[in-house]
């Protein structure tokens, strides 16, 4: 009934009073502020064109402009953007155009129909930004901003005369707003569960953060300036050890000389997905995944899906059947090590280097071919090398320029990053002949005590090699964790903190200054609460809605479940219209005015006054309280006189009534009497 009372859709036009207009001129700046770093300069200038236009007219009080003006000018606006974007259309354009024709809609904002659309436009407009994400911060964020478009129409509903404090009047409309909480809170337990909008396969110029399926240096030294997330771990029983996760993502196996990428064949084997058994009751650990754009998720070696719409591969590689473009959760169980087998075309394959490359590597590593026997003795040689030698893991190494790339860095530059390392291992085992492929994903995470799970970053990112034994399968190899073993022991973060390069992008990252305690127990506590919002609201599907039926009702059967909870829900809701709108006719509610008049009665009461509450007037209760207590006569007569002026005055506007019954209430709560 109040939304009905504020928010109806008026049924004849009124030009939209001033106070209504501002609060509509803001909710179009923050609405188009939002979307900011997804719409063209030009498009921002216009809109902050039409803003500025408009606040003009309405202090000059000037009219708006013809309507052979204002169709010009949309056609010109409607032209520009044509010619600015061409045929290109993503969910970014199609923001923009949103913009543009919402930005033109104040060329006509005068009535409270206008009004009443424009606010509609705004709260869509606003809601889109759940296109880009879907964290708690951006939650608050567009709750709060929703609050404006709803306040202009309570405003715009208002009578001329009445108050436009700004702080009550949000305060209000955020009441009004709770109301509705409960009802939101039943269809989003009770509706059928569908795939969010921002899930669907829409085209996007939007980047996501995160690995790419090709590796040459420098390009995983980038991730390590972004401190987004990646995923979140949450283990069952036992804790693993930071050395022990090795997040696989991506296999690359071909070298042309600077880029490391998938081959042909690795691509197809990336789409053939294995069949596996699917136990749900059966997992170690379970992945709640952040969207990055791409086909692939994360896993420990030796585990498969146990839940999820993910897949494994024959390589144990998570595969979705689709772009993940919105968070997921999967689930992951141990398998029994499987017999592993390399044809003879395949082992070729993986020890192709680029011909005549690198002399110096091939000459270093037949003399320790000349010095070890054995392919596990010959890794350990080499990763001796990289404890030995003055190697520095960095992330800002040299440039490495010349055509042997390996010769320049294990023999001259030794600055690098993890794909430098990597790089140079796997091509050394190649020209040794051992099949050897590289594999990106992360590497460790930071553990989060409060929540019990572990948070994986972008600056995770990591590469490492996986070399083939003979008789005993593929063996991962990492010579990162030879040259700076904190990497893998305690993490990145901790391994390059006092690096003035790390996370030089984000200098106020909350990861950045976790040195501080106090920044970093309320990071920690951030992280926790984005973990609950994702796990219980983000990622809350059909599969979890099944679960929670089932939780509370012993049920299997998703449609009874429903039928007998929406059942529920109708009966509590049709009790609370009954209890709200059944006349009370053995009482009536006091007004505010009354309430702080029957405090000061029991004020009076409790200090040793005797008298029956009700029966007398203000004026009788200020003679009995000035006769009881001389000193404190002037005050009573003040407090009386202040009660009756609220009592008897004719204020219509509520906020202004407010005020002054707080003020009432101010004073009874300073009156000292004595008692008797």
């Amino acid at each position: 009934m109040i939304f009905q009372r504020q928010f109806i859709v008026p049924s004849e036009k009124r030009v939209i009073t001033r106070a209504s207009l501002y609060w509509f001129l803001l909710t179009m700046a923050i609405a188009t502020g939002l979307h900011w770093d997804r719409l063209p300069l030009w498009l921002i200038a216009l809109v902050a064109c039409l803003l500025g236009w408009r606040l003009y007219l309405s202090q000059a009080g000037a009219r708006l402009l013809p309507l052979w003006l204002k169709t010009g000018l949309a056609l010109a606006s409607l032209g520009l953007f044509v010619w600015m974007n061409g045929r290109s259309f993503t969910i970014e354009t199609a923001i923009g155009f949103f913009v543009m024709t919402y930005g033109l809609k104040l060329l006509e904002l005068q009535s409270d129909r206008d009004a009443f659309l424009f606010a509609c436009l705004s709260i869509f407009l606003i809601a889109l930004t759940f296109l880009f994400g879907q964290d708690l911060l951006n939650v608050v964020l567009v709750s709060g901003s929703l609050l404006l478009p709803l306040q202009g129409l309570k405003t715009l509903q208002q009578s001329p005369g009445a108050s436009q404090a700004v702080w009550p009047g949000l305060l209000q409309t955020g009441k009004m707003v709770l109301l509705a909480l409960p009802l939101l809170l039943v269809f989003y337990l009770l509706f059928p569960r569908m795939g969010p909008l921002w899930s669907m396969p829409l085209k996007t110029r939007t980047g996501f953060t995160g690995l790419s399926d090709s590796m040459m240096p420098g390009e995983i030294a980038e991730l390590a300036n972004s401190s987004e997330q990646a995923f979140r771990a949450v283990f069952k029983g036992e804790q693993p050890r930071p050395v022990d996760l090795y997040w696989r993502a991506l296999i690359l196996d071909h070298y042309d000389g600077t880029t490391w990428t998938r081959s042909l064949f690795q691509q197809n084997r990336d789409r053939d997905i294995q069949a596996g058994y699917r136990q749900e009751d059966v997992w170690r650990y379970e992945i709640l995944m952040a969207p990055h754009n791409h086909l692939w998720g994360y896993s420990l070696a030796g585990f498969t899906v146990s839940l999820g719409e993910a897949a494994m591969t024959g390589d144990q590689l998570v595969r979705f059947p689709y772009p993940v473009k919105a968070a997921k959760r999967y689930r992951q169980a141990p398998i029994p090590p499987v017999e592993q087998h390399l044809d003879a075309r395949t082992r070729w394959r993986l020890v192709q280097v680029p011909a005549n490359s690198n002399p110096v590597t091939r000459t270093w590593v037949a003399e320790l071919q000349a010095q070890v026997e054995g392919e596990r003795a010959l890794i350990q040689r080499m990763l001796s090398f990289f404890r030995s030698e003055p190697f520095f893991y960095t992330l800002k190494p040299p440039l490495l320029k010349s055509r042997d790339r390996v010769d320049e860095f294990l023999f001259n530059t030794r600055k690098g990053f993890c794909e430098h390392f990597a790089s140079s291992l796997a091509v050394a085992l190649r020209i040794a002949g051992i099949p050897t492929r590289i594999m990106t994903g992360y590497q460790g995470g930071e553990w989060n005590e409060a929540g019990q799970f572990w948070s994986v970053r972008q600056y995770d990112a990591h590469a490492w090699v996986e070399a083939w034994i003979e008789e005993e399968g593929w063996m991962p190899v990492d010579p990162t964790a030879a040259v700076a073993p904190q990497r893998v022991e305690a993490g990145i973060r901790e391994a390059l903190m006092d690096n003035e390069e790390f996370l030089l992008s984000e200098p106020m990252s909350l990861a950045r200054l976790s040195r501080i305690g106090v920044v970093n127990w309320l990071r920690l506590k951030l992280e926790y609460a984005n973990y609950l919002w994702q796990d219980w609201v983000v990622n809350y599907d059909r599969g979890s809605q099944s679960a929670l039926f089932s939780r509370w009702l012993g049920r299997d059967d998703l449609t009874r479940a429903a039928g007998m909870l929406a059942g529920l829900a109708v009966t509590v809701f049709l009790a609370m219209a009954f209890v709200s709108f059944w006349p009370r006719r053995h009482r009536r509610r006091m007004t505010p005015v009354e309430r702080q008049i029957r405090r000061l009665e029991r004020k009076l009461q409790q200090a040793g006054l005797v008298f029956e509450s009700g029966r007398y007037t203000l004026r009788q209760l200020e003679e009995k309280a000035s006769h009881r207590w001389p000193v404190k006569a002037d005050e009573m007569v003040l407090l009386i006189r202040n009660l009756e002026n609220v009592l008897y005055a004719d204020v219509k506007d509520p906020q202004v009534l407010s005020r002054r019954v707080s003020r009432v209430r101010q004073q009874i709560s300073a009156l000292k009497l004595k008692e008797s």
